[in-house]
């Protein structure tokens, strides 16, 4: 045998010049050996190692996309020119490279290193006490249940062009991850695999036109709406003398739980959360539907009064031809010296107008009812001003008139459900507040130094703890008519008769 030490080698662009290609396979299979003898010599995941990956992936595709790309060229000249689509030899060469390369390429080798993780599952059987009985036959211990748990590494990077093996020490193993291909188990998207697959032989009188099978509509589904809030307060009730209520005096009020209308008159009245629709949708619908047309009605009929009290020429421009034009009014001066005079102080009322900034917070919280309250209170202005005997005694008069319409207002009501105050009755509550923090600061009234002896009834806050009280452990109840848990090959102790 000669000896082939020293082959002969040449280069793909040598023979890219001699014009030795004659396919696209040739010309990649040939970068694919020069890329795999060139990537043996590297360490795996080193920069160079990387690049001649890399080289060969971009060729790769180039090659495919060429391919496809001159194929359908071919195809749509042929089909302008003649009428015949038989592929020539061209197109079929060009096809059958485009196969046997997207066959042999893949984007990598898949190994990945996996170990497989042992552990014993703690045992869950009971400890022996030390007063048990034991059996006198000795039980084989059982071997611990292992768990067995296989974990998984990322891809190692190797090149799909690297012959080598991987070599991995003895605990762990290598595996292959094999990728699914969807597009050879794929069906057509039809509109019949969007419904669910049934395994059932469907009956002859199903249609055939039925195309989703066992679909719903979602009108047929229940479909969440807005839940109304409803506040509750919690209030005094007023006495009665029952027989009913043994625990309770005659004397004493009680707590009663009513629907509070102070909090529903600034509180949302209903919950939107989990609602389908909601107020903004509404709103645009009934702003599309309704809203326009009736801001174009109002908008019509104020420039025709215009036009008859005035005597002015107005242009009414058409919703649909100029959205843009702010000027939608378009007065036609005339001649006569008085509409100019009208024109001017218009614009003179126009421009002596200020424009004052309102606070927001002021408005929110303004409440007409309070104007009320404020006249009621400017009438006894000298009563309040005159001395702090006077607005004392004012003070007990408008106290003696609350009292008074709220009992009334208890006689009225049901006992099981009061009646929500009168209007006078909370005028005169606010009055009687405003009455009283007007004479502690008018008097600057100290509330320490006041000797007031509260009511020892009312519970009041000492201090908060964090945690739970502790109390006593629950009694566990033994039953007599239980089964015995002692076993029933065990004989337990006992005292032998007739023994000294």
């Amino acid at each position: 045998m000669k000896d082939n030490s020293s082959p002969k080698t040449t280069s793909i662009s040598e023979k890219y010049d001699r014009k030795q290609y004659s396919t696209l396979y040739e010309l990649y299979h040939d970068i694919k050996v020069v890329a795999s003898s060139r990537i043996q010599k590297h360490k795996v995941g080193s920069a160079k190692y990387k690049d001649i990956d890399f080289f060969y992936k971009f060729t790769t595709e180039l090659f495919l996309r060429e391919s496809s790309r001159l194929s359908l060229a071919l195809f749509h000249t042929k089909k302008e020119e003649d009428d015949v689509l038989e592929p020539s030899e061209l197109e079929t060469q060009l096809s059958e490279d485009f196969n046997k390369i997207s066959m042999s390429y893949n984007l990598t080798n898949g190994e990945v290193i996996t170990f497989i993780y042992k552990s014993e599952e703690p045992s869950n059987s009971i400890s022996t006490l030390p007063n048990a009985y034991h059996s006198p036959y000795p039980q084989p211990q059982q071997p611990p249940h292992q768990i067995k748990q296989p974990l998984f590494s990322s891809l190692t990077g190797k090149s799909n062009l690297d012959p080598r093996s991987t070599i991995v020490p003895d605990p762990f193993l290598l595996s292959k991850v094999i990728p699914l291909n969807r597009n050879a188990t794929r069906n057509n998207s039809t509109l019949e695999s969007l419904s669910p697959s049934i395994s059932k032989i469907p009956p002859p009188t199903t249609q055939h036109t039925e195309i989703l099978s066992n679909f719903f509509h979602p009108n047929w589904y229940t479909i969440h709406v807005p839940t109304w809030l409803t506040y509750k307060s919690k209030t005094l009730k007023p006495q009665v003398a029952s027989s009913l209520l043994k625990n309770q005096r005659e004397d004493e009020l009680r707590l009663v739980t009513r629907n509070d209308g102070s909090v529903m008159s600034f509180a949302p009245t209903v919950d939107l959360k989990v609602s389908v629709v909601s107020t903004e949708l509404k709103g645009n619908i009934w702003l599309n539907h309704l809203g326009f047309q009736q801001i174009h009605d109002i908008k019509k009929k104020y420039l025709e009064n215009i036009n008859n009290n005035t005597g002015m020429d107005v242009d009414v421009v058409p919703d649909g031809e100029d959205k843009n034009n702010e000027d939608d009014v378009k007065p036609t001066v005339s001649g006569d010296k008085g509409d100019i005079e009208m024109k001017d102080s218009n614009d003179k009322d126009a421009d002596s107008l200020e424009r004052k900034e309102i606070n927001v917070a002021d408005l929110v919280q303004w409440d007409p009812s309070k104007i009320e309250e404020l006249e009621s209170i400017k009438e006894d202005k000298e009563t309040i001003t005159k001395s702090p005997r006077d607005l004392q005694k004012l003070i007990s008069t408008n106290l003696l008139k609350l009292n008074k319409l709220r009992q009334e207002r208890y006689l009225r009501s049901n006992p099981t459900n009061l009646l929500a105050p009168s209007k006078n009755e909370i005028k005169l509550y606010n009055k009687v507040s405003k009455l009283i923090t007007l004479s502690i600061e008018l008097n600057n009234v100290n509330t320490g130094s006041l000797d007031l002896s509260f009511s020892k009834r009312l519970p009041v806050l000492m201090s908060e703890y964090a945690g739970t009280l502790p109390g006593l452990p629950p009694s566990k109840s033994v039953g007599t008519t239980g089964k015995s848990t002692r076993l029933p090959s065990i004989r337990g102790p006992y005292k032998k008769k007739n023994r000294h």
